[in-house]
């Protein structure tokens, strides 16, 4: 940050009081993580961005960084993506949490592993039996895929390539496509009500020039 801006943001608190520089430093906050996420998924609609560290202004002075910020996308691939340690003057991003919800045709109740967290396992009837399925996900290529481990049915496991050929069908997402620019790996899988949601992380990601 340059002298003469931290300059002016000092005089601009001090002229027109701490409601109104909290505004504009929040907004340059904002403007550095929306180019940031521009560069990294173009085209992507961004529904919202919420910035942490306040008091905002004392962020925009301390450093050249927004700590931690939300972004809510409306993009088939993520629903929400989570910056931590955004440099805005190189767009470098430290941490990239991305959430990706994947739709799947067989309806699945969530196996929860504690109030209010489920786990990547559900329950569905096929062909007329109640199973367990437990979820696994990998990003190959850049696509992610979505796939049933193991299926327990009738107090049995059943696993990889043994799992009936017409149940893996069923029970297999269609593969996702994923940003190229960004290699991620694959952090949680978790099986909600309406989707199956894949938490993936990237480090030291480039975002270019974040303002």
């Amino acid at each position: 940050m340059s002298r003469t801006f931290a300059a002016g943001a000092v005089a601009l608190t001090l002229l027109v009081g701490a409601p109104i520089a909290e505004s504009f430093a929040e907004s340059r906050l904002t403007d550095s993580v929306h180019t940031a996420v521009a560069q990294l998924v173009p085209g992507t609609g961004i529904n919202r961005i919420e910035p942490r560290g306040r008091p905002y202004i004392l962020s925009l002075l301390g450093g050249h960084e927004v700590s931690t910020a939300y972004v809510d996308l409306d993009d088939p691939a993520a629903s929400r993506m989570i910056l931590q340690r955004l440099n805005r003057d190189t767009g470098k991003v430290n941490s990239l949490l991305w959430f990706s919800d994947v739709k799947q045709s067989t309806p699945l109740q969530p196996v929860p592993l504690a109030e209010g967290v489920n786990s990547s396992s559900g329950t569905t009837t096929l062909d007329g039996e109640t199973v367990t399925v437990t979820y696994t996900a990998t990003v190959t290529g850049h696509t992610l895929h979505v796939r049933p481990k193991r299926v327990v049915r009738s107090g049995k496991r059943v696993a990889g390539e043994s799992i009936p050929a017409q149940w893996r069908t069923s029970l297999t997402p269609a593969p996702m496509p994923l940003p190229k620019t960004i290699d991620f790996g694959v952090r949680t899988v978790t099986v909600g009500a309406d989707d199956i949601t894949v938490e993936l992380r990237a480090e030291n990601v480039d975002a270019g020039q974040a303002g």
